[in-house]
């Protein structure tokens, strides 16, 4: 039994820099995402007080609202993804949590995204 599970192991660890390399792919088109979304909020306006169209809608509350809690989900995932690949570059002493941490990072992203 011991066998099979240190074969299925090392099959896998193959595909942990995959894994790594679609987590990355994923995090730099949020963060795309997240400028251009930036970037459009503060350039389109919205409607001021006294009618016109004034006030970026950057702006808004409910603009930084929706906005923030995404930029720091994707700023924690960042962290993440940058200790997997240090697990990944230097796995001694964490060989344990190489294979944990690589499909971790790579499924959170993915939801995220």
């Amino acid at each position: 039994m011991k066998g099979i599970q240190q074969r299925f192991f090392k099959v896998t660890e193959r595909l942990l820099s995959g894994r790594l390399c679609i987590a990355s792919m994923t995090l730099g088109a949020i963060k795309t995402v997240i400028y251009s979304t930036i970037k459009y909020s503060q350039q389109r306006k919205g409607v001021s007080p006294n009618g016109l169209s004034e006030t970026p809608i950057f702006e808004y509350q409910l603009q930084k609202n929706a906005l923030i809690p995404v930029i720091a989900r994707t700023l924690g995932l960042n962290m993440l993804h940058n200790y997997a690949k240090s697990v990944f570059a230097n796995p001694k002493g964490h060989e344990d949590d190489l294979l944990i941490t690589c499909c971790v990072d790579k499924t959170m992203i993915g939801w995220h995204a």
